[in-house]
């Protein structure tokens, strides 16, 4: 259910963006993740600058933007609903974007560039599962194969640090890697203590 809500949420705020273009700019500016505005909150900024690494989990760049982060919440949120229960998911997906938003903030506090988007809390859920059933097999529709999600999970995170690294300094391409790392590191780290009863084997089709 909590993974259905999400999914749902993020469309919704999709769609009323996507209904006034013209507005959508200042939309994501004001309610985006900008580290260096919200690094002056700490000198007393506007109250609203504090909601913003909650905030921007539920806007999305683009439909492209949207659908990925949907497949991926809906794939492994619906899984770990099933482990977790739904307010545990719910704690570890906004925990998740959270310590996304504070690694993002640490690699590019001088940026002034919107981050968006719910990457780095569906990157929790990925973390999760990863710890939760590392023995699993992922199906993936392309290229069709069952592959062990342990090694695809840690090839993508591994992918996400390099990308990241080579990055630096040089704006990350407008992809928050360091968002993905922290996502992810978040919810591997929050996953074991979450449980509600012990994994059961799980096939996911991604």
């Amino acid at each position: 259910m909590i993974a259905l809500l999400g999914v749902q949420a993020c469309a919704l705020v999709w769609l009323l963006v996507a209904v006034r273009p013209d507005e959508a700019a200042l939309l994501v500016e004001r309610w985006g993740l900008v580290p260096r505005s919200f690094l002056r909150a700490l000198a007393g900024a506007p109250d609203r600058l504090w909601l913003t690494p909650l905030s921007a989990m539920f806007l999305h760049g683009g439909l492209l933007h949207l659908l990925g982060n949907a497949l991926y919440l809906w794939i492994f949120g619906r899984v770990l609903e099933d482990l977790l229960g739904s307010r545990r998911l719910l704690l570890l997906f906004v925990s998740s974007g959270l310590a996304a938003a504070v690694l993002h903030l640490a690699a590019s506090p001088g940026s002034w560039v919107p981050a968006i988007g719910s990457s780095g809390a569906v990157s929790g859920l990925l973390g999760a599962y990863a710890v939760s059933y590392p023995s699993a097999r992922l199906r993936l529709l392309w290229p069709a194969a069952r592959v062990p999600a342990i090694g695809f999970l840690l090839v993508w995170i591994a992918l996400q640090v390099v990308s990241g690294v080579s990055s630096w300094g040089q704006g990350g391409g407008g992809i928050a890697w360091w968002a993905h790392v922290g996502g992810f590191c978040a919810g591997a780290a929050l996953a074991r203590p979450m449980w509600l009863r012990a994994p059961r084997r799980s096939r996911v089709r991604v």
